[in-house]
Protein backbone atom coordinates (compact mmCIF):
# COMPACT_ATOMS: atom_id res chain seq x y z
CA UNK A 1 0.00 0.00 0.00
CA UNK A 2 1.10 3.48 -1.12
CA UNK A 3 -0.04 6.09 1.62
CA UNK A 4 0.34 9.73 2.31
CA UNK A 5 1.08 10.24 5.48
CA UNK A 6 1.18 13.78 5.19
CA UNK A 7 -2.01 15.80 7.14
CA UNK A 8 -1.75 18.62 4.62
CA UNK A 9 -4.38 21.43 6.34
CA UNK A 10 -1.26 23.31 7.91
CA UNK A 11 -1.51 27.43 7.33
CA UNK A 12 1.93 29.14 8.40
CA UNK A 13 0.34 32.09 9.85
CA UNK A 14 3.12 34.40 8.29
CA UNK A 15 5.59 32.47 10.70
CA UNK A 16 8.91 33.94 9.67
CA UNK A 17 11.58 32.16 12.30
CA UNK A 18 11.10 28.53 13.84
CA UNK A 19 13.45 27.07 15.75
CA UNK A 20 13.44 23.85 17.72
CA UNK A 21 15.17 22.37 20.18
CA UNK A 22 15.15 19.04 22.25
CA UNK A 23 16.26 19.52 25.68
CA UNK A 24 15.83 17.77 28.74
CA UNK A 25 13.14 19.06 31.60
CA UNK A 26 14.84 20.82 34.41
CA UNK A 27 11.47 20.97 36.02
CA UNK A 28 7.81 20.12 35.39
CA UNK A 29 6.25 21.54 31.88
CA UNK A 30 3.20 20.24 30.22
CA UNK A 31 2.48 19.37 26.37
CA UNK A 32 1.01 21.94 24.60
CA UNK A 33 -0.45 19.28 22.23
CA UNK A 34 -1.65 16.41 24.99
CA UNK A 35 -1.30 18.08 28.19
CA UNK A 36 1.11 15.30 29.19
CA UNK A 37 2.96 16.24 32.50
CA UNK A 38 6.67 16.47 31.06
CA UNK A 39 8.59 15.47 34.22
CA UNK A 40 11.71 16.54 35.02
CA UNK A 41 14.58 14.25 33.36
CA UNK A 42 12.58 13.57 30.08
CA UNK A 43 13.12 14.68 26.77
CA UNK A 44 11.11 17.51 24.97
CA UNK A 45 10.85 20.16 22.18
CA UNK A 46 11.11 23.30 22.83
CA UNK A 47 9.92 25.43 19.92
CA UNK A 48 9.65 28.88 18.97
CA UNK A 49 7.60 30.87 16.26
CA UNK A 50 8.18 34.24 15.22
CA UNK A 51 4.87 36.10 14.25
CA UNK A 52 6.03 39.76 12.32
CA UNK A 53 2.52 40.26 12.51
CA UNK A 54 1.78 40.40 15.98
CA UNK A 55 5.69 41.47 17.09
CA UNK A 56 5.57 38.67 19.27
CA UNK A 57 7.57 35.19 19.96
CA UNK A 58 5.45 31.94 21.24
CA UNK A 59 7.28 29.65 22.57
CA UNK A 60 5.82 25.91 22.72
CA UNK A 61 6.61 22.68 24.79
CA UNK A 62 5.71 19.74 22.70
CA UNK A 63 6.84 16.00 24.42
CA UNK A 64 8.54 13.32 22.39
CA UNK A 65 5.76 11.08 21.94
CA UNK A 66 3.74 14.04 19.93
CA UNK A 67 6.33 15.01 18.30
CA UNK A 68 6.82 12.12 16.52
CA UNK A 69 3.09 12.40 15.63
CA UNK A 70 4.39 15.64 13.89
CA UNK A 71 7.21 14.10 12.16
CA UNK A 72 5.32 11.47 10.76
CA UNK A 73 1.74 12.86 9.81
CA UNK A 74 2.12 16.60 9.77
CA UNK A 75 5.62 16.70 7.45
CA UNK A 76 4.49 20.76 6.56
CA UNK A 77 4.52 21.66 9.48
CA UNK A 78 1.06 21.74 12.01
CA UNK A 79 -1.32 24.26 14.36
CA UNK A 80 0.12 23.75 17.52
CA UNK A 81 -2.58 23.14 20.39
CA UNK A 82 -4.75 21.17 17.70
CA UNK A 83 -2.15 18.07 16.11
CA UNK A 84 -4.56 15.29 17.78
CA UNK A 85 -7.70 16.43 16.89
CA UNK A 86 -5.79 17.22 13.19
CA UNK A 87 -5.01 13.99 13.47
CA UNK A 88 -8.26 12.74 14.08
CA UNK A 89 -10.02 14.81 11.42
CA UNK A 90 -7.53 12.67 9.06
CA UNK A 91 -8.00 9.55 10.51
CA UNK A 92 -11.65 9.53 9.86
CA UNK A 93 -11.80 10.87 6.80
CA UNK A 94 -9.38 8.70 4.99
CA UNK A 95 -8.71 5.46 6.84
CA UNK A 96 -12.10 3.84 5.50
CA UNK A 97 -10.57 3.85 1.84
CA UNK A 98 -6.80 3.78 2.83
CA UNK A 99 -5.73 3.09 6.09
CA UNK A 100 -2.33 4.39 6.56
CA UNK A 101 -0.57 1.41 7.56
CA UNK A 102 3.22 2.34 6.47
CA UNK A 103 2.57 5.29 8.16
CA UNK A 104 0.89 3.85 11.66
CA UNK A 105 4.41 0.88 11.37
CA UNK A 106 6.74 4.13 12.04
CA UNK A 107 5.34 5.21 15.16
CA UNK A 108 6.64 3.70 18.69
CA UNK A 109 4.09 1.68 20.59
CA UNK A 110 2.48 4.94 22.26
CA UNK A 111 1.59 6.42 19.33
CA UNK A 112 0.45 3.40 17.75
CA UNK A 113 -2.06 2.78 20.22
CA UNK A 114 -3.02 6.23 20.36
CA UNK A 115 -4.12 6.32 16.65
CA UNK A 116 -5.28 2.72 17.18
CA UNK A 117 -7.90 4.24 19.75
CA UNK A 118 -8.64 7.14 17.61
CA UNK A 119 -9.65 4.68 14.72
CA UNK A 120 -11.72 2.42 17.20
CA UNK A 121 -14.26 5.46 18.42
CA UNK A 122 -14.82 6.24 15.01
CA UNK A 123 -15.57 2.55 14.34
CA UNK A 124 -18.02 2.84 17.39
CA UNK A 125 -19.87 5.63 16.33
Amino acid sequence: MNCSCNVSNYDSYNETYWHSRKLKAAKVHKCCECGKEITKGDYFFFESILDPEEVCITNFKVCEDCSELCAVFFQDGWRYHSVLEDLQNYLENTWFDDLPSECISQLSPVNRDRVCDILQLWQDK
